[in-house]
């Protein structure tokens, strides 16, 4: 009973850990509900931890290092969680494999998903979002008209002091203005804007699809060890007593028993779960023609009583996917005017 209780509370803990860092990495603290008041208190967490234990002063660096800076923190835990996670999986999994469930082109299957994973997130991690520095790159990037709702024309960034193109916005982490900005992601350490969307999105739906492929290649081998060893038929004890085979019952005797399966079968469930609904989240915004920072824009100009607006920026569903496939920015007539300028040296 108390090692049940102990799993359980492991459980726990790790979906909650989970929720946190979803939190932390993915909502906009600017934001408005009840998820942005959590995070906002997520992310005054550290610093207050760090306070406590360092001090005022350093705590108040060190925070201001790890929340509004960019930094390799996150990105280092990604790579010790897919680097962990199929550490297990080779150790606890692959022996197992070929088996009456799985066969043995899962092996090379499981590593061609992982390498495939790492290199999106590589390509998410590096690829630019587009920054506006200078005059060339506004013209590179003035590619959508001022709706004069959201965005006003003859905007320029009070901190970097350049033009601000239509759909852009001063990244406070980064300290430089995004085309078409969208978020900065501290797993990629990386701002996402309008020129590096789609990597964005592909490392999102690659991780999704790996996650869903270790829980179902989990899920059909603790099925392979049920029926092998005909479980739903089996007798077992409670002490002396004996009990008759159920459901409950021999999940339970695999979670005693086929513990490390167990644990990959609910990490890839509950991070494939939290990353497969930022995906929708995201789809959703493309969906509608729409950006993270623009969609917080309408929902406080909606809860401030302005009058409804029409976004200008909707396409209809296949020319905004159009858009974030291929920006407009890397479009012909956006490099030719880039070039032009830089000719002149503007």
């Amino acid at each position: 009973m108390w090692l049940a209780l102990l799993q359980a509370g492991l459980l726990a803990s790790y979906g909650s850990a989970a929720a946190a860092l979803f939190l932390v990495a993915c909502v906009e603290p600017e934001g408005d509900g009840r998820l942005a008041e959590i995070a906002n208190w997520l992310f005054d967490a550290p610093e207050r931890l760090l306070r406590a234990c360092v001090g005022a002063r350093r705590g108040a660096r060190c925070a201001a290092y790890l929340c509004d800076e960019p930094n390799p923190v996150l990105q280092l835990l990604y790579l010790l969680l897919v680097g962990g996670g199929y550490g297990l999986a080779v150790a606890d999994m692959y022996p197992r494999v070929p088996c009456a469930a799985l066969g043995p082109h899962h092996r090379p299957a499981a590593l061609a998903l992982v390498l495939f994973c790492l290199g999106t997130w590589a390509k998410a991690c590096t690829a630019p979002p587009g920054y506006v520095v200078d005059a060339a790159t506004f013209a590179k990037h003035d590619n959508y008209a001022y709706d004069g709702c959201l965005y006003e024309a003859g905007g320029t960034c009070p901190t970097t002091g350049v033009p601000k193109p239509a759909r852009a916005k001063f990244c406070r982490t980064t300290r430089r203005v995004v085309a078409r900005f969208d978020h900065f992601c501290p797993w990629v350490n990386n701002a996402v804007g309008e020129e590096n969307y789609r990597w964005f999105l592909l490392f999102l739906a690659s991780h999704a699809l790996l996650l869903a492929y270790g829980a179902a290649c989990a899920a059909l081998l603790l099925r392979d060890v049920v029926d092998a060893k005909q479980l739903m038929r089996a007798t077992f004890y409670l002490g002396d007593a004996p009990v008759a085979a159920t459901r409950g019952v021999v999940v339970h005797y695999l979670l005693h028993t086929e513990r490390l399966l167990c644990a990959l079968l609910l990490a890839c469930a509950v991070l494939g779960a939290v990353v497969a609904g930022f995906l929708g989240y995201h789809l959703r915004l493309v969906w509608r023609g729409r950006t993270t920072n623009e969609h917080y824009k309408w929902r406080r100009r909606a809860r401030g009583g302005a009058a409804p607006a029409a976004n200008v920026y909707d396409l209809g569903a296949l020319r905004n996917a159009h858009e974030v496939l291929f920006p407009r920015s890397r479009r012909r007539d956006a490099l030719a005017r880039y070039q032009a300028k830089r000719e002149k040296g503007d």
